[in-house]
């Protein structure tokens, strides 16, 4: 009995320790918060994210063209969604050919708009509260929970149009 357990105990202690999954949430608050929010979606080498506007940029004016030249440097991907007619300041600080190979863009109609934009990236999900004021992220690490929120993602990626380049 005791040959036969030890047979099978790596794979039970493997399919426990998959199992046990780790999970944290972090929140943070003003510029440094937001800012601390950007530098970790940046270790990822792509996200997904929806709610996104123009407003990130005013945020962290400073820090953001900064946060884009890195995501070009590494080659780093997003897909976004975000409200048609708004214009992203993305393509001003990349040009519009880099801007296309960093990201692929969708949008949805106006009455969508939200103040939180959500990226999932890794196990993760960060919601960003983009209001200077009053800018505020939470993150939630999680597998699951990133799962779920990528496959609302999908949901509303296949639903929506690809975004009109002509307002830039």
């Amino acid at each position: 009995k005791e040959l036969s357990l030890n047979k099978i105990m790596p794979t039970l202690i493997a399919e426990y320790e998959e199992k046990k999954q780790k999970q944290n949430i972090y929140h943070y608050k003003g510029m440094e918060g937001i800012k601390t929010v950007l530098r970790d979606i940046n270790n990822y080498k792509e996200y997904d994210a929806f709610g996104i506007s123009s407003n990130l940029g005013k945020i962290v004016p400073f820090y953001f063209p900064h946060w884009v030249r890195e995501r070009k440097e590494k080659k780093l991907f997003g897909r976004m969604i975000k409200t048609e007619d708004d214009k992203l300041g993305t393509p001003a600080l990349v040009g519009l050919e880099s801007y296309k190979k960093m990201f692929h863009v969708k949008e949805v109609p106006k009455e969508f708009y939200t103040p939180a934009a959500t990226f999932i990236y890794g196990n993760k999900v960060a919601i960003l509260l983009e209001e200077a004021e009053n800018a505020v992220a939470v993150v939630i690490e999680n597998k699951d929970i990133a799962e779920g929120y990528r496959k609302q993602f999908m949901a509303m990626w296949d639903s929506a149009k690809e975004e009109n380049m002509d307002i830039y």
